[in-house]
């Protein structure tokens, strides 16, 4: 006797969540100096690669919860971004407070590649020049959603990420940039040098 059972489900789930923010976010890009080089080194012991990513964004995640500001997502193996003002607006209240803690944390990051560049030293790992970062800072208006089916993560995009990705650019290695809109909002807690003029891709000058 023989028995046969087909069973065919189907389902199909569609979830699409985007949130237009009103609020004022600030938004923070890092630019890890003298990583791509490391990745691209056909030299290089892949497991050494890996450990060096793993000791970066380990301690970046650590700063980030310290300063209770969002990681939004860490893009080809260099950039690593965040947004003060998610996912809880409440988090931190103000918006003056939430460019404060960016700022706060992006020292913090500029200042730990120094532990990060001894601990890879001490594990033979080395690199020259030592790993940097650059750091761009905005202040705007964004549009957030959670993009994706199995992994959600929060992306975002709109002109005020654009700027961070610009104030990202003109900075240099060791260096913080801010616009205009974030310099505002800091006050006088933070010394800012201007730095002049500076043609910026789709912003003018």
């Amino acid at each position: 006797q023989t028995l046969t059972l087909a069973l065919t489900l189907t389902l199909t789930l569609t979830l699409t969540l985007a949130l237009t923010l009103t609020l004022t976010l600030t938004l923070l890009l890092a630019k890890v100096v003298g990583l791509k080089q490391l990745t691209e080194d056909e030299n290089r012991d892949p497991a050494d690669v890996i450990n060096v990513l793993q000791l970066i964004f380990d301690q970046f995640d650590l700063l980030v919860d310290t300063f209770k500001v969002q990681k939004v997502r860490k893009t080809v193996n260099e950039y690593y971004m965040t947004a003060a003002g998610l996912p809880d607006r409440e988090l931190i209240g103000g918006e003056q407070e939430r460019a404060k803690a960016t700022a706060a944390l992006a020292f913090g990051m500029v200042n730990i590649m120094d532990i990060i560049n001894m601990e890879l030293q001490q594990h033979n790992i080395h690199t020259d020049p030592p790993l940097q970062l650059q750091v761009g800072i905005n202040t705007g208006t964004a549009i957030a959603g959670v993009i994706g089916h199995k992994r959600f993560q929060y992306d975002l995009c709109g002109d005020a990420v654009n700027t961070a990705a610009r104030m990202c650019a003109k900075s240099a290695p060791g260096c913080i940039t801010v616009s205009h809109a974030t310099a505002e909002m800091l006050g006088a807690d933070y010394e800012t040098i201007y730095r002049g003029e500076h043609a910026v891709k789709g912003k003018g000058s």
